[in-house]
């Protein structure tokens, strides 16, 4: 696991870099609430591409959004291996 400060670090020079949901899922609990809080780190717009984490494979695949009746928005991708893959709001953050 990455430390989450040195990640930070080493993007600090990089001009418009972009952490996904996939750089930062092995942090500590609470570590990207703090960073952002302490204006480090900012969100921005939602992913339109994600790596899948349900095959061996680690592609990247398109975000397909279903709106539904009610209005309310469905995220999923297609996996070769495991199919279609609904996902979670913090998985397309940015």
């Amino acid at each position: 696991m990455a430390d989450p400060l040195d990640t930070i670090l080493t993007l600090a020079g990089v001009q418009d870099a972009v952490l996904a949901h996939y750089d930062v899922a092995a942090w500590s609990v609470g570590a990207l609430a703090s960073f952002e809080q302490m204006g480090l780190l900012r969100r921005c717009s939602d992913a339109g591409h994600v790596v899948c984490d349900q095959c061996s494979e680690r592609h990247t695949a398109p975000v397909d959004e279903q709106k539904l009746p009610d209005g309310s928005l469905r995220h999923f991708i297609v996996c070769p291996e495991a199919g279609r893959i609904e996902l979670g709001a913090d998985q397309l953050r940015q």
